[in-house]
């Protein structure tokens, strides 16, 4: 599947659980940028991944460090408890 193709909403709902735990596995390595949680997914469009990391950052799983990089995004990391 293309990086930016559309996907049904029935879809991308249903890999919503799934990709919030590697996410979540992910920025545990590192905190990253939007682009490189993209990368780190793999095959999901970018439109996808900041809907999916921005609910994580409203519910207070993640937290942005810092000022955005030279493209505007910002680094993301999990949150303290």
């Amino acid at each position: 599947m293309a990086r930016n193709a559309e996907r049904p909403l029935r879809q991308a709902l249903r890999d919503e659980m799934y990709l919030k735990d590697r996410i979540i596995s992910t920025l545990k390595e590192s905190p990253k940028t939007i682009p490189q949680i993209q990368e780190a997914l793999g095959e999901y469009p970018i439109h996808e991944v900041v809907y999916w990391v921005a609910a994580l950052w409203r519910f207070k799983i993640l937290e942005e460090t810092g000022k955005p990089d030279f493209e505007g995004f910002y680094t993301y990391e999990l949150r303290e408890e």
